[in-house]
């Protein structure tokens, strides 16, 4: 009864935070039975560090006598922050595959699954260290049994171009949904950021998004029917080149070209809405893209549902600045505010 409860209110929220009539973000449910639907959800958590130093990166400002005074108190409310955004976006239940970006390592996924409300829904995780400075890195968690996983490995990205500079590694991971005997195959990306600046960066987020069509066309050429979802932060929009070019996503599902992919975020660019709010511009750099496959009716898997930019109330404040509203975040500079992550997460659903 408890839970029932919980989910209730949490459904309430979700109902509240979708109706706002400037961020206008749609409905995050879907109609199809759950017991034939994958619920699939994005997040980049934005700084998820444990208090621990790591010798071998850069962590020096997440811990307690480093910039952000980083303490354990602050990392498990973090923690339990992030699982209450996760179990929100589930809506009556917990989402059945989660894909997140910024995590330091395994054990702020374990405290994350383990001591949090995220226990009961008995997640597993994928992750893999990567070469990234800082030390942060993409993940996956899937509940073992709603998805079966068959393999999962880290797709590396060197930057010829610019020896001795790395990053984030893509993860691969392909599974069977439970009911199902058909393959699906998900890539978590977390592309080069724009801190340098958009023109300085724009090569190193072209070259990644080609290192990921690569990966995408060896399973294609096998297989010309995949079904295959990538999600990410890309650091870019829906129109960016990288996107466009280097990963081959078109805008425009109803006109989609030999070899190209859909990328479902493209609608959320004609209004005031997005994931990532900067000064007064709100962009949509967290994105689902598909193989056309995931969009025919008869397809193994199939999204069923218009992708979701998940924004509850709890997890927005008043933007006294710009106006309207903004994501709340753990730090705004140096001053704790206690609150989530700078980006929003997305949610889909796929029928199978």
């Amino acid at each position: 009864m408890k839970r029932i409860l919980l989910f209730s209110v949490l459904l309430a929220l979700c109902l509240v935070g979708c109706s706002q009539p400037e961020l206008s973000f749609c409905p995050c449910w879907s109609d199809t039975a759950r017991t034939r639907t994958l619920r699939v959800c994005f997040y980049n958590l934005e700084n998820f560090f444990d208090c621990v130093d790591d010798s071998l990166t850069n962590d020096n400002e997440f811990l307690p006598e480093g910039t952000y005074h980083w303490d354990t108190r602050r990392y498990y409310h973090k923690a339990d922050q992030i699982a209450k955004v996760l179990v929100a976006a589930g809506g009556w239940d917990y989402p059945d595959i989660v894909g997140l970006a910024e995590v330091e390592n395994s054990s702020v996924l374990k405290t994350l699954l383990y001591k949090t409300a995220l226990k009961r829904a008995k997640y597993k995780y994928v992750h893999f260290d990567s070469p990234d400075p800082r030390g942060i890195d993409v993940a996956l968690l899937y509940r073992p049994e709603r998805f079966q996983l068959c393999h999962a490995e880290p797709v590396a990205v060197r930057f010829s171009f610019q020896p001795g500079s790395s990053t984030r590694d893509i993860l691969y991971v392909k599974g069977v949904a439970k009911g199902s005997s058909d393959t699906l195959h998900l890539f978590v990306n977390h592309f080069t950021s724009r801190y340098a600046g958009y023109k300085a960066t724009e090569h190193k987020r072209m070259h990644i998004a080609t290192v990921l069509r690569g990966r995408i066309d060896s399973i294609l050429n096998f297989q010309p029917q995949a079904c295959v979802l990538v999600m990410g932060d890309f650091n870019d929009t829906p129109a960016d080149s990288s996107m466009r070019y280097g990963l081959r996503a078109t805008l425009d599902a109803g006109h989609v070209g030999k070899g190209e992919l859909i990328n479902l975020m493209y609608p959320y660019m004609k209004g005031k809405v997005g994931t990532h709010k900067y000064h007064r511009h709100w962009s949509v750099l967290d994105q689902f893209v598909v193989t056309p496959t995931l969009t025919m009716p008869d397809a193994p898997y199939r999204v069923v549902s218009p992708v979701c930019i998940f924004a509850a109330p709890f997890m927005l404040e008043k933007d006294e600045k710009y106006l309207g509203e903004k994501p709340l975040r753990t730090y705004v500079g140096r001053d704790y505010k206690g609150g989530f992550s700078d980006h929003l997460p997305i949610v889909l659903d796929l029928a199978y």
